[in-house]
């Protein structure tokens, strides 16, 4: 939950206690990184409100609130986050997506693909990487995923 009054402070999100880390831009999504039947928290944030790119933070959390792994993407004002099974193996890969908000002359529209890796403990990254709109003028992208297709 968010609270304006103390600066965005992202206090708890369900059961999961993230500290009382300061973000100025977040996002939260669910999907099953794992493919056990139940869907893992996924949450982005920005620590800063800068104008210089910066390291944002994606974190996957279990459902009982324990950190299962994280990685940083560079941005400005931070990421949007989705998560789908998008190559049909039974578990969801993390979507993220260059901020909607940006900076101006500063256009960017990156999109990458993630995934759990539960051995490692990490998300590593699929080499999943392109540009939304490449060659246009756009501040950010938003991400969503779906079944676009019958099995």
């Amino acid at each position: 939950m968010f609270d304006v009054e103390s600066n965005w402070t992202v206090r708890s999100v369900g059961s999961i206690e993230v500290n009382d880390i300061k973000s100025y831009y977040s996002d939260i999504t669910a999907g099953d990184l794992d493919a056990d039947g139940v869907d893992e928290i996924i949450i982005s944030y920005s620590p800063t409100l800068t104008a210089l790119t910066q390291p944002i933070t994606v974190r996957a959390y279990s459902a009982a609130g324990d950190l299962l792994a994280g990685t940083t993407v560079d941005s400005i004002r931070g990421v949007e986050v989705a998560a789908g099974d998008l190559d049909f193996d039974g578990a969801a890969e993390i979507v993220v997506g260059e901020g909607a908000f940006r900076e101006q002359n500063n256009f960017n529209s990156s999109v990458r693909v993630f995934e759990y890796d539960a051995v490692k403990s990490e998300l590593a990254d699929t080499g999943v990487n392109f540009n939304a709109f490449d060659g246009q003028q756009v501040y950010g992208v938003r991400v969503a995923t779906g079944l676009l297709v019958s099995e």
